[in-house]
């Protein structure tokens, strides 16, 4: 089982070569149905490159399927969560600071700026969509391989399909939506008080008043940003937290069941065989805890 979750800023943020080439691709490789990104958001933009099987991509409260052989482009702070459609998929993300592009320009303006404007999410169905995913394909394997001259390598290949976008008109003005980027901000204020605070007992009541809702209206906002109820997700992120403690620690499972917030352990148990499909102690041993 695969467990991806990263919050605002990549981890990777504070290795010595970041500063220097602020750029990371994750590849995922699945096998058993199970890959789980849970909403987050950061700086970077992102490129996610499906070589196989299906992803479930959640876009800021919408909610979209990446086939095998398709791309699709996250701007910056998009807040979003991953996961598997199907039981084998193979996907990369690519995550990397615009500014990597300025290396090789002698002319800077030269390349659009990003402040008041967005690349398109799907690029799928496009005339450069064959282009594109051939170049992400070079740049990935530039990256595994990290032969000498990869990160030119890497860097013309991003360059070459900005390039593309542009030339496909797929960089569009942003067009300010008060309403979507209220409830996006919102959203991510929620999420954060949850993580802060997952360890302690949180309520509806106090995430309605954190974000200064009514508690039925907040059920709904709830529900339409992140496709689960408040509970179901507070339970998902504390079983995560607890799969953290389980792998980095010797901790026994019932102080660890107590540590990430939940004050039953029976409800404990429950929960987790329903997210993880396995119970703690399988969990713990090994059996679908590979990463």
């Amino acid at each position: 089982m695969n467990m991806l979750n990263f919050k605002e800023q990549t981890p990777e943020r504070g290795l010595p070569d970041y500063a220097i080439f602020p750029l990371f691709v994750y590849t995922h490789h699945c096998t058993d149905g199970y890959l789980y990104a849970s909403h987050h958001w950061h700086e970077e933009l992102e490129f996610i490159f499906v070589e196989e099987g299906q992803l479930e991509i959640s876009l800021n409260g919408e909610v979209f399927y990446a086939n095998g052989g398709e791309v699709f482009f996250l701007n910056s702070k998009d807040l979003h969560q991953i996961s598997v459609s199907s039981r084998y998929s193979l996907h990369h993300a690519i995550v990397f600071k615009y500014e990597i592009l300025d290396f090789l320009w002698q002319d800077h303006s030269n390349l659009p700026p990003l402040d008041n404007a967005k690349f398109a999410f799907d690029i799928n169905n496009t005339a450069v969509a064959a282009q594109v995913v051939e170049e992400l394909r070079e740049a990935v394997k530039a990256y595994h391989n990290k032969e000498k001259g990869h990160k030119i390598v890497i860097r013309a290949a991003l360059l070459k399909i900005i390039g593309l976008l542009l030339q496909a008109n797929l960089l569009t003005a942003h067009e300010d939506d008060f309403q979507k980027d209220t409830k996006v901000l919102l959203a991510k204020n929620t999420m954060t008080y949850i993580h802060e605070n997952h360890h302690k007992k949180i309520t509806i009541h106090n995430l309605a008043n954190h974000v200064s809702m009514s508690k039925s209206y907040f059920c709904k906002f709830f529900k339409q940003m992140f496709g689960k109820t408040a509970i179901e997700y507070i339970n998902q992120y504390r079983v995560e937290k607890a799969c953290d403690l389980m792998k980095s620690s010797d901790q026994n499972i019932i102080d660890i069941a107590t540590d990430v917030g939940f004050d039953n352990f029976s409800y404990f148990i429950r929960k987790f065989k329903e997210i993880k499909k396995i119970t703690p102690s399988q969990y713990r041993k090994g059996v679908g805890g590979q990463i």
